[in-house]
């Protein structure tokens, strides 16, 4: 099915990037036919995520307790929903922000031949990666109910996770440290003129 609607597919997830007035390139001969599987795969997986964890959730269901049975149901629709929503961030609000950035990045003098293959690959991993971190108010539900994680720990932990952060930030966009610095050091001094 997902092969079927990938011509649809394929239009909807260049669109963000055909708005630039660029291209996307083919390098291999099975370039196209790879990139339409792809999609397909990751639709298939999309669509059918709620059956696949309805099926888990029926396999662990015998062992959880009356108690927490319907903690465990809203805990698996919230994260159904919110990996679902993690990844519509990244279409609808992120990616136009990131595409127009990267591109930014490239030189004048610079011819940019953008790989169809890696602009889906980067595409694919920014909304995986997105919808797991929009599953971390689930995990932390979960592990403050089992008793891991409490309140008090997240609010003394709190200044740690900021720089943890700050560090993964640092890590996975495209700036280096000291612009990131700068950054912020600017956004400071701009509220500071602003409380004056």
């Amino acid at each position: 099915v997902g092969f079927f609607f990938s011509d649809y597919l394929l239009a909807f997830i260049k669109g963000p990037f055909e708005k630039t007035g660029h291209k996307l390139n083919i390098f291999k001969l099975t370039g196209g036919f790879v990139i339409r599987l792809k999609v397909s795969l990751v639709a298939g997986l999309t669509i059918g995520l709620p059956i696949i964890v309805f099926q888990l959730w029926k396999f662990i269901v015998p062992a959880i307790s009356k108690e927490d049975k319907s903690f465990s149901r809203i805990s698996v629709f919230a994260s159904v929903f919110l990996f679902y929503g993690g990844m519509s961030f990244v279409f609808f609000i992120l990616l136009p922000f990131a595409i127009d950035m990267l591109l930014k990045f490239i030189d004048g003098d610079m011819l940019s031949t953008i790989g169809a293959d890696d602009y889906l690959s980067f595409i694919l991993l920014l909304s995986i990666a997105m919808g797991i971190l929009f599953e971390l108010p689930i995990v932390i539900m979960i592990l403050t109910k089992i008793g891991i994680v409490t309140p008090r720990f997240l609010i003394t932990k709190r200044k740690y996770s900021v720089v943890v952060i700050w560090i993964i930030a640092a890590l996975i966009t495209p700036q280096d440290i000291l612009s990131q610095v700068l950054d912020r050091k600017s956004t400071r001094l701009n509220s500071s003129h602003t409380d004056i």
